[in-house]
């Protein structure tokens, strides 16, 4: 077996013997980095083409720990488009040699200045915005929505020019990070800007419009002047005003390009520019369209803080930054004629009211998870295209997973218990319900974030907030503290490192801890089953022993795996103990052989299907005492054979 494998995911980075080297001809130079290249998924090195030394091109070396786009990579791998970096292999290697594994990705590397580096010597005039930055946006970002992707990393500094003449654009990585984790909060369209940039999820061809757009603005004028202010104030600039005359500060963007980035930066989705309207404008053909729009404004100013508030996503953000504030503020209301007066355009029923379930009740516990709760519900009602907010956290619906990921591999505690508590407690299901009419990324994703919901509930073995961080980072590796300095991407690299582990001399006592269980269980169909019997039965040594021979034989049959020698050995090792406690010698002694002859087989599934030790050792103690039971009636018969016979005794009187 080899850390190479197919599972539903799609095909899996292959693992090279190479330290340093991919494909036995792409060098990795660890000496020249290239940071204006680095990713949140990564950092970016120079790679040189032994084979070819004409080709441009660089190496992304993954962190451990960070999802990334593999739907991305697979289909620019296999049908590359134009205008874009495309991505040329992915394998796993050690950079340094005795150094840890890691996954690499080889990507075709940018020939001129970014965007961002030529705008700040020379802002792009209208004539190169119309003929060479839109048609070559327009271009590839038709080619991804197309395959039902989005680039969500674009911004100047990851556009570049194909050479110093600056006359095309290709656009930089967009699968080497979680989508959008690598963006300014300004180029994230409204309803995602105040997530955090892990959760700030694929979204759908409107963030990329827009960032699009954010990026010509920057082009244009050198810079984003709205962009040099405090992050708060930027955003209560955006909802108040919009986002173009935020980012412009003002600047006034006259003639068709300012016709062109207030339609592509339009804070409305039903009335921003979709990317055939932005090829038509290159042909000076202007939309012209009528949508409703939605009313974010309350009938009246609403206070709080000692601060007055008309929008409704300026006060739910601020709830969100103030918590422990807002859930007396709401406690103190009649909310349901409260929020029905403020907010006239849309009926406040009693479905949403028994949903958001504000009470007048004080939350008197130490943790104050009732106000938490309160308040993450209250928000959502508010701002239901916004993204979670609850404690901490502030996550996108399609971005819970690679947010997860980044509280797991941080380890912050905090996080961690502020997930678990959204997922177990019914604030999440509450949070889809009130919003599952009025945002649209809610279809995506509102069954697997169920799933996860039951998943946390559930508390069995294999479960739990690992179970759902694999289940939400289908591209993450296995994350267990025993594998250390290896990248384990499949179920049938984690059984090869298993059996390569149980044959170490000195090895540890236990090869599955709570990560590869829950990586198991995620990843193998059907697998959860065996893995619950093991919770099961933890209490007894002998049913837990079975439990994990069972396991490890269903995963060698769905693996295929093929022989297991090391592991076998191991774990008749341990059923050994196990069978020398049989109190029947000839039954002992015949179980012992057997555990000897299957030892050497490496075939787990006839050492689960021959040696069943529950079944021997329950057939054993019934027959032990039933055994038991014959030794005292025989024992009893013979004490009263040899007692004395006595004159009165029954029988001597009978005879005389």
């Amino acid at each position: 077996m080899s850390a190479a494998g197919t599972t539903v995911q799609g095909v899996q980075p292959q693992t090279s013997g190479e330290a340093g080297r991919l494909a036995g001809r792409y060098l990795l130079d660890l000496a020249t980095p290239l940071p204006h290249l680095d990713t949140a998924g990564g950092k970016a090195f120079r790679v040189r083409d032994e084979r070819d030394g004409s080709l441009n091109l660089y190496a992304i070396v993954h962190h451990p720990g960070v999802p990334h786009r593999r739907d991305v990579l697979l289909s620019l791998m296999k049908s590359p488009v134009s205008n874009i970096l495309n991505p040329i292999l992915q394998e796993i290697i050690r950079p340094q040699a005795g150094g840890p594994e890691q996954l690499v990705t080889l990507i075709e590397a940018p020939a001129g200045p970014s965007l961002a580096e030529a705008a700040a010597r020379t802002p792009v005039n209208g004539h190169r915005v119309r003929r060479i930055l839109v048609p070559a946006l327009v271009k590839a970002l038709t080619a991804l929505h197309a395959r039902k992707l989005t680039h969500r990393a674009l911004r100047p500094e990851n556009i570049f020019f194909t050479s110093d003449a600056c006359d095309e654009i290709v656009l930089g990585d967009c699968f080497t990070s979680p989508p959008g984790a690598d963006q300014p909060a300004h180029f994230e369209i409204l309803e995602r800007t105040t997530a955090e940039p892990f959760g700030r999820g694929p979204a759908d061809e409107d963030s990329d419009i827009f960032a699009a757009g954010a990026s010509i603005l920057a082009a244009y004028l050198g810079r984003l002047p709205g962009a040099e202010r405090d992050p708060e104030k930027l955003h209560h600039a955006r909802v108040a005003q919009g986002s173009f005359w935020a980012l412009s500060a003002g600047v006034e963007i006259p003639g068709i390009i300012g016709t062109l980035l207030r339609g592509m930066l339009n804070d409305d989705p039903d009335e921003r520019w979709t990317l055939k309207e932005v090829g038509a404008w290159v042909d000076s053909a202007l939309p012209s369209r009528r949508s409703v729009t939605t009313l974010w404004t309350f009938a009246r100013p609403v206070t709080f803080r000692r601060t007055s508030y008309s929008d409704r996503r300026i006060l739910a953000h601020d709830f969100a930054r103030y918590p422990l504030e807002a859930a007396p503020f709401l406690r103190g209301l009649e909310f349901a004629k409260w929020i029905q007066q403020l907010v006239t355009s849309e009926l406040f029923n009693e479905r949403l009211e028994k949903l958001i379930d504000v009470r007048p009740e004080v939350d008197l516990s130490s943790s104050r998870q009732g106000d938490y709760a309160l308040v993450a519900r209250v928000v959502s009602h508010l701002d239901p295209r916004g993204p979670v907010r609850f404690r901490m956290l502030s996550v996108c619906f399609d971005g819970v997973g690679p947010a997860l990921a980044e509280a797991f591999r941080e380890g912050d505690e905090k996080r961690l218990e502020a997930f678990t508590k959204l997922f177990e407690s019914g604030v999440l299901p509450a949070i889809l319900d009130i919003v599952a009419e009025r945002n649209p990324a809610i279809s995506r994703v509102a069954d697997e974030l169920t799933t996860a919901v039951a998943m946390v509930r559930a508390g069995t073995m294999g479960t739990g907030l690992r179970r759902v961080l694999y289940d939400l980072n289908p591209t993450l590796p296995c994350l267990s503290p025993q594998l250390a300095g290896r990248w384990i991407p499949t179920p049938e690299a984690l059984l090869d490192h298993i059996e390569d582990h149980a044959g170490r001399e000195g090895g540890q006592q236990n090869l599955l801890d709570p990560h590869m269980l829950a990586f198991f269980s995620s990843r193998v169909a059907q697998a959860q089953r065996y893995v619950d019997r093991i919770g099961q039965r933890k209490a007894d040594a002998t049913r837990t022993m079975s439990a994990i021979v069972e396991l490890f034989a269903f995963l060698q049959g769905v693996l295929r795996a093929g022989r297991l020698p090391n592991l076998c050995r191991y774990l008749t090792k341990g059923m050994r103990p196990i069978a020398a406690g049989i109190r029947s010698r000839t039954r002992r002694e015949a179980t012992l052989r057997r555990l000897d002859q299957l030892a050497r087989s490496g075939d787990i599934r006839r050492l689960a299907e021959s040696v069943d030790l529950s079944r021997i050792l329950q057939r054993d103690a019934r027959e032990f005492a039933n055994a038991r039971l014959q030794i005292a009636d025989l024992e009893r018969r013979r004490r009263a054979l040899r007692r004395p016979v006595q004159p009165d005794d029954p029988p001597a009187r009978v005879a005389g």
